[in-house]
């Protein structure tokens, strides 16, 4: 199971997205997030340092790693949360 800030606050798309336009969003994130005055606004609203960022591809690998987890493990987060309702 994963603490809900492991990924902190990702945005997701429609899997059939065009690649091109998937790259679109990717570029455009990455200069939102290394732009200088972005960071400022950002620490001012919620204390962002930019330490945590993740780009496209590595939250992806995240995401499907997480959720392409080996039958026994998911049969025993099922167990967890059957005990704990």
């Amino acid at each position: 199971m994963v603490a809900y800030t492991e990924f902190d606050r990702p945005f997701a798309t429609s899997p059939a997205i065009p690649k091109d336009r998937l790259q679109m969003l990717r570029d455009g994130f990455d200069k939102m997030l290394t732009d200088a005055n972005f960071a400022i606004e950002a620490k001012k609203l919620v204390d962002w340092d930019g330490a945590s960022y993740l780009n496209g591809a590595a939250l992806q690998q995240r995401m499907e790693k997480t959720i392409s987890q080996p039958p026994d493990v998911i049969k025993r987060i099922k167990e967890i949360l059957k005990e704990a309702s």
